[in-house]
């Protein structure tokens, strides 16, 4: 979760995984202007699959989910 963010943007996350099948996480994303969202992303891959790839689109669909609600706020 923490790979879509830069500073000063704060990532507070817990993952979890169930026999290389399911991969999920959980977390509270801290901006500096005070505001906080918790987001949750759940994932299924087949065995073997990339982790690094999955990390990274858990990363990119939370900023992207973030960015909308920001957008959304405003």
């Amino acid at each position: 979760m923490a790979s879509g963010f830069r500073l000063p943007v704060r990532v507070a996350a817990k993952s979890g995984s169930l026999v290389g099948v399911v991969r999920n996480e959980i977390g509270l994303i801290s901006n500096p202007d005070g505001r906080r969202y918790a987001a949750a992303v759940f994932t299924r891959s087949l065995p073997g699959s990339d982790d690094v790839a999955i990390s990274g689109a858990i990363g990119t669909a939370t900023a992207l989910a973030v960015t909308a609600l920001r957008e959304e706020g405003s």
